[in-house]
């Protein structure tokens, strides 16, 4: 749904897209209190400055919060595409230091004189696999 079909069951309406304010049908008074935007996902946000639930607001027009939403698409084709959102680098550091950490008791354990096991070999392999995709991840962000 586009925001029209609410914004054609409101009172009061001033703005223009993608924002605009309106008398709240569910607390009515003379203030314009509601708050409605329509987002670039089609999704429609409404906030009553009263405190009225978006439930109440989208009932008192006859609307289903449902109608708020832009309808799913009925199969992957018709998906828009995920978009792949980089990581920050903060995030990225935090998942090196554990990795570097995994290493740095492997380690401490061979200067111990302990014997690894397979599954600290193992382990030690991912731990190098994850760093170096880490460090890749650190040197291509944008």
């Amino acid at each position: 749904m586009s925001a029209d079909i609410l914004i054609s069951r409101l009172i009061g309406m001033v703005g223009r897209a993608p924002q605009w304010r309106s008398h709240c049908p569910a607390c009515g008074g003379s203030s314009r209190k509601l708050s409605i935007r329509e987002e670039t996902d089609g999704r429609v946000l409404v906030h009553c400055f009263a405190g009225c639930s978006v439930a109440d607001i989208v009932t008192a027009v006859g609307l289903d919060l449902s109608d708020l939403f832009p309808p799913r698409p009925v199969s992957d084709e018709h998906r828009p595409p995920r978009i792949r959102r980089p990581w920050r680098a903060a995030d990225v550091l935090d998942a090196l230091r554990i990795e570097l950490m995994v290493v740095w008791v492997i380690l401490a354990d061979v200067a111990h004189g302990k014997t690894l096991t397979d599954g600290d070999r193992a382990r030690a392999g991912i731990a190098r696999d994850r760093a170096a995709a880490l460090i890749y991840e650190l040197r291509h962000a944008a």
